[in-house]
């Protein structure tokens, strides 16, 4: 199976509307386990976390921040990603790990706000 067809399978089995394709080029970043995976982009120097997955059984096990800190140490520079409001335990982990608050976007999420994070990684 490639790397593209795992984050599809992932992709089913943990979300509601899950992605319906990925294709990873030479820009994107990524991590990927049989339990879920993180996966990123790299484009002038700056790098932006797209989706942190971990499969439902999986979760409360250290495992997104296992994948979290694999797909960092890929990272050299300056790291976003956003994340629905109402995710407390997307929320704690992404701040226990160094990111930090840089703005919102209102009701991104329909009834839920995007909350925008950053942090530098070397």
């Amino acid at each position: 199976m490639t790397p593209e067809e795992r984050i599809l399978a992932l992709e089913r089995a943990c979300f509601a509307q899950p992605w319906q394709s990925v294709t990873l080029t030479e820009h994107s970043v990524y991590v990927v386990e049989d339990y879920g995976y993180a996966l990123g982009v790299h484009v002038g120097g700056e790098y932006e976390l797209l989706r942190l997955c971990v499969l439902p059984d999986e979760r409360g096990q250290g495992k997104g921040r296992s994948l979290l800190e694999r797909f960092m140490n890929n990272c050299n520079g300056v790291v976003f990603l956003e994340v629905a409001s109402r995710n407390v335990h997307a929320v704690r982990l992404y701040e226990q790990c160094g990111f930090v608050e840089n703005g919102r976007r209102k009701a991104y999420y329909g009834d839920d706000d995007a909350v925008c994070y950053r942090t530098v990684y070397q």
